[in-house]
């Protein structure tokens, strides 16, 4: 369920941006989100562009998901997380007004917004949720405290208290603390921020999209994500202490 200040609007506006996220599988890490804007919501149905790639005639009868980036909350420098709701494919219009200079252009007639929403994944690496019980933590350079809420092959959701400007923009130097008490020490840079949607935290929500990976490490934090993510009692282990990988240069194991 949506946290106060998360919650998207219960009726969509004329050029309001979402995705239509037509596949997800997280198995392979692979997310098919394609970019549409709303052209209206009528009563009965929710018409927005034809993405690009155009959906087929074949998706007709089709659920997708339809998600969007709801309003930053008040004193946020950037959007919150993307929320989404399942919505079927009602009908394909050659075209429809609402173009550019009031030209029709063909669009997709789906099921209007309902009142159930929830977090949706519109990235090409997928979110892992990551849980106490994963014994996965994180410090940050200069942070009184963090948290590590999810992770994917190609970045991280930190919530952090105290330490330095959250910018978009700004290089964060943190490090991956793992059950068995190795370090992976990361680079990234803040894409957004928002304040935690719990403010007896008094910290702040931080997006980080890693930096100057090599390709064994990408590869790593995919599998890392997906053994999150496929329900498995393994023990989340650093690249380090698996002996049939080289231990990357660029990982530095502190203490």
């Amino acid at each position: 369920m949506a946290k106060p200040g998360t919650q998207p609007p219960q009726t969509l506006r004329s050029g309001d941006r979402v995705f239509l996220v037509v596949s997800l599988d997280v198995r392979t890490d692979k997310v098919d989100a394609r970019k549409s804007v709303v052209l209206e919501q009528r009563p009965d149905m929710l018409v927005v562009g034809q993405p690009d790639p155009a959906l087929p005639k074949s998706m007709v009868g089709q659920t997708l998901e339809v998600a969007m980036f709801p309003p930053a909350p008040p004193g946020a420098t950037a959007c919150t997380l993307p929320m989404g709701y399942n919505a079927r494919v009602l009908k394909l219009f050659p075209g429809y007004p609402g173009g550019e200079k009031g030209r029709s252009v063909p669009a997709l007639g789906l099921t209007p917004p309902s009142k159930v929403w929830h977090p949706a994944i519109i990235r090409m690496h997928v979110r892992a949720q990551v849980r106490p019980e994963h014994g996965l933590g994180v410090e940050v350079t200069g942070a009184e405290q963090a948290n590590i809420l999810d992770i994917s092959g190609g970045g991280a959701l930190l919530c952090i208290k105290g330490g330095p400007s959250l910018a978009p923009g700004r290089i964060l130097r943190f490090a991956l603390i793992f059950p068995e008490g190795d370090r992976m020490a990361l680079e990234g840079e803040v894409r957004w921020t928002a304040p935690d949607p719990d403010p007896e935290n008094g910290g702040a929500l931080a997006g980080v999209r890693f930096k100057n990976l090599t390709v064994t490490e990408c590869r790593y934090m995919v599998r890392l994500a997906q053994q999150i993510l496929s329900h498995s009692e393994t023990v989340l282990k650093s690249l380090g202490a698996q002996k049939t990988m080289p231990w990357p240069t660029t990982f530095k194991t502190h203490g």
